[in-house]
């Protein structure tokens, strides 16, 4: 869903899906809605919208930073499953909308930042020639000498 209000042509904009529409209909004086093959409702336009409505176009303009799960895993290159887990284990702060959950812009990149710092300080910890990546019960994997 976008939001968009053009103050120079006084015109909001609620933009369910982007698709061309099939139909458009004038529901109200100055309101149309525009239609799919299907009847689905695809964007809604309202027009002298700022005649007519209280706008403030800095807060209409900005996108909704909550971004569903499978498109934070494009964004982040891990699945939509994983995403879950980390939610359910408090790694990653989300919320539910719906039946879905949903993840903060911010909050995404903030992950991503930490699984990557993780990632390379785990690289960092590479074993050296003649030396084994162990892990033991109690702890995290450490580099210790062969044992030849």
């Amino acid at each position: 869903m976008n939001i968009t209000y053009d103050k120079a042509a006084d015109v909001l904009l609620i933009q369910l899906e982007q698709r061309d529409a099939a139909t458009t209909r004038d529901i109200a004086p100055g309101v149309f809605v525009d239609y799919d093959e299907h009847g689905k409702v695809l964007a809604i336009e309202f027009l002298n919208a700022g005649k007519k409505y209280e706008l403030d176009a800095s807060s209409i303009e900005q996108p909704d930073p909550y971004i569903p799960l499978a498109r934070a895993a494009e964004i982040s290159g891990l699945s939509a499953g994983t995403l879950r887990h980390q939610i359910h284990r408090g790694l990653l702060q989300g919320k539910k909308i719906g039946r879905n959950w949903a993840v903060h812009f911010d909050e995404l990149s903030r992950y991503a930042s930490e699984t990557s710092r993780r990632s390379k300080a785990i690289a960092g910890r590479a074993p050296e020639v003649g030396m084994s990546l162990v892990r033991d019960s109690r702890g995290p994997y450490e580099a210790r000498p062969d044992a030849s």
